[in-house]
């Protein structure tokens, strides 16, 4: 595909196994024509022939803003597995001489698949997660945030495997923090893995996906190993204008077996 002006000339290209097309013209003595909105939105949505279908968003400028349409267009290379169907003479012609912005949502009208989460908790899982926490800054409240946990534990003597969705709420949206990870219940102290981040880009820009940290559960009560509870309080460095932040999270597991 080549697509290029030179000296006031445009020339297009396509070549291939099975089809060659060639065809150029001046942009010194065109005409200006402005478009009709009902030309304009007969292009909102295009369809195929597997009736997947393509929407399209324009600028005002498409409207707002006439075409040129050249004085001739030679078209001197042309040959598809279409020609029986279709001739070499063009309907119409034209380009624009001003900036123009659109978007294309391709496949509009497909339904999304929605993959599964990261994990979907731990098998043979002995004890259900839920927690609370917060995150609240030092000097500025814009990363400030709410946090909501599930997930599942596996208590198996004195070793704690855990799965946790974090849910996190703040000015940028919703976002969800999946992690795993281990401890010991005679010392409180293990590592935990990020599995992923889902949700705004900001949110997660910091988060990398598999990496490890020491894990402290604190205030460890394990006296009823029936519903085992402990909070995890760090400070975190949030860089830049955001600075240091406080977060502070409780953690209660309950036996579902």
């Amino acid at each position: 595909v080549r697509h290029e002006l030179s000296e006031g000339e445009v020339r297009t290209r396509l070549s291939s196994a099975t089809v060659t097309f060639e065809a150029t013209f001046d942009t010194a003595g065109t005409t200006r024509e402005e478009l009709a909105l009902d030309w304009i939105e007969a292009g909102d949505i295009v369809c195929h022939l597997n009736a997947i279908c393509d929407l399209h968003y324009y600028d005002a400028e498409t409207l707002d803003v006439p075409v040129q349409l050249p004085a001739d267009v030679a078209v001197t290379e042309f040959a598809t597995p279409w020609d029986a169907f279709v001739g070499p003479a063009p309907d119409v012609v034209f380009f624009r001489d001003n900036a123009q912005e659109y978007a294309v949502k391709h496949w509009y009208d497909l339904d999304v698949m929605v993959g599964e989460l990261p994990f979907s908790g731990l098998a043979d899982r002995t004890h259900a997660v839920s927690g609370a926490g917060s995150l609240v800054g030092r000097t500025s409240d814009v990363a400030d945030s709410e946090y909501t946990y599930v997930g599942d534990v596996v208590l198996d003597g004195d070793q704690v495997t855990f799965a946790l969705d974090q849910e996190v709420v703040n000015a940028l949206g919703i976002g969800n923090i999946f992690t795993t990870g281990t401890f010991d219940l005679a010392t409180g102290t293990g590592t935990q893995t990020v599995v992923d981040c889902q949700g705004p880009s900001l949110l997660c820009s910091d988060i990398e996906n598999g990496s490890t940290a020491f894990y402290t559960a604190q205030d460890l009560d394990a006296s009823d190993p029936d519903a085992v509870s402990w909070r995890v309080d760090v400070a975190v460095d949030l860089g830049g204008s955001f600075g240091t932040a406080d977060s502070a999270s409780t953690f209660l597991a309950t036996r579902v077996n």
